[in-house]
């Protein structure tokens, strides 16, 4: 039993393509978002950081007095252990050529620095400012201080942390409710498909009662062509005319029947040797009419089993021949073959007819799409083979392959999986 349809499977694609395109939107523009807030948050904190050592230079700047001609905060340092006063930051004195004099605080680092450093043998690290200490117009010193960046960095590592973690759970709500809105968005589409496919539908069933009206007065009109010895030129035409309007009509309805979502497949097993043989034998006058050397290797002895709806089948052999003999050139081979690899049968019609065009095989799945429109009306086509041969294959989950080369010919394989001849359908 079979329901779905290339509409069906065009329509999930397209839904399943539209969140993925969106999803990739969003988590790219989350991620970008993410890294300057990033990167904004750590700014704001280096620079609240820094407004801090401004401060806590100024604090103790004005402390720095001399002792031996060089810059030393000793009574400073005495006045704060009497008052049991802690010392949170590092607070340093070096000489004008960079030597550290004096040090107070937590380990630092033990050179003139700004910025973020590593302090050495520790996992930690610090931000570092430092300014000249000025006696009577001349530096005499240095007075830097530092503090550890362990809180801000916390504060970065637990925003980033909070984000990395905040990226699936948005990718799951964006990816629900994207398949949710999509199929909303592309319900219209759905309709519209199913409103087209009910029109060829009916319009087919609606075609074949003034078909049956034209043809029945055709056929009047040769009798009295023939009762009056006339030229039939005309009724030949209109006949014609009206076999190919029929047979428009029996493949549009064809169509319409295979991709009906709400449709259910008869399947059965199916002896695809028997399946190949009959069609070939049954296009054999085709062939010869055109000279056209039909060449069939198939093992009549060993059969190989499809599970499969025996008229749409049926229907994708025929197409594949008719067109193979159709484009080919008077004097061609037509080369049909079957093989069994594995658990799939390969179906392989090659024809040493026009070719099609390189730009042109993309389009061949396209209902009335021909690559030489000239040639095709000539031979009768409508440009509805190729179509009716992918929408039967999708519906048994097999799969068309074509190549083809301008002046060589075309090759068409079909691969469908093989059943056990005990399957019921």
């Amino acid at each position: 039993m079979e329901s779905a349809t290339s509409w069906e499977f065009m329509i999930k694609l397209m839904r399943v393509r539209l969140v993925l395109n969106f999803l990739c939107l969003v988590l790219v523009l989350y991620s970008i978002g993410a890294l300057f807030c990033l990167a904004v948050f750590e700014q704001g904190l280096n620079r609240s950081t820094d407004a801090l050592l401004v401060d806590l230079i100024s604090e103790v700047r004005p402390s720095v007095t001399r002792s031996d001609e060089c810059p030393t905060l000793k009574a400073w340092d005495r006045a704060a252990r009497m008052e049991n006063l802690p010392v949170l930051a590092t607070i340093q004195i070096f000489s004008p050529k960079g030597k550290l004099i004096e040090s107070y605080g937590p380990n630092g680092v033990d050179v003139l620095t700004t910025g973020k450093v590593r302090v050495p043998g520790e996992n930690t690290d610090v931000r570092s400012s430092y300014q000249p200490i000025i006696h009577q117009e001349k530096e005499c010193g240095y007075l830097q201080v530092q503090v550890s960046t362990a809180h801000d960095d916390r504060s970065f590592s637990e925003l980033a942390t909070a984000m990395v973690l905040a990226f699936p759970v948005i990718a799951g709500l964006v990816a629900f409710g994207g398949y949710f809105f999509v199929g909303l968005a592309l319900r219209p589409v759905e309709l519209t498909m199913d409103l087209l496919r009910r029109f060829v539908a009916d319009a087919g069933h609606e075609l074949k009662t003034p078909l049956a009206v034209i043809e029945a007065a055709i056929e009047t009109l040769e009798a009295i062509h023939q009762e009056h010895e006339l030229v039939e030129t005309e009724t030949e035409m209109m006949r014609s005319a009206s076999k190919r309007m029929r047979g428009l009509t029996e493949d549009l309805m064809f169509l319409a029947r295979v991709e009906d979502p709400m449709r259910a497949f008869e399947k059965e097993v199916l002896s695809l040797n028997q399946l190949i043989l009959q069609e070939a034998k049954a296009y054999s006058p085709l062939a010869e009419s055109k000279r056209i050397n039909l060449v069939v290797t198939v093992d009549d002895l060993v059969d190989v089993f499809v599970f499969a709806e025996p008229e749409s089948f049926r229907q994708l052999i025929s197409n594949l021949l008719s067109n193979a003999i159709k484009y080919n050139e008077e004097g061609g081979t037509v080369r049909v073959s079957l093989e069994r690899t594995g658990t799939q049968a390969k179906i392989v019609v090659a024809d040493t007819g026009v070719g099609i065009p390189e730009t042109s095989l993309a389009h061949i799945y396209e209902r009335f799409y021909r690559a030489d429109k000239s040639r095709s009306r000539d031979a009768g086509g409508a440009g509805l083979g190729l179509a009716i041969v992918k929408a039967v294959a999708e519906a048994h989950k097999a799969t068309v392959e074509v190549t083809s080369k301008v002046g060589v010919g075309t090759t068409v394989s079909v691969y469908v999986g093989v059943a056990n001849k005990s399957l019921n359908g």
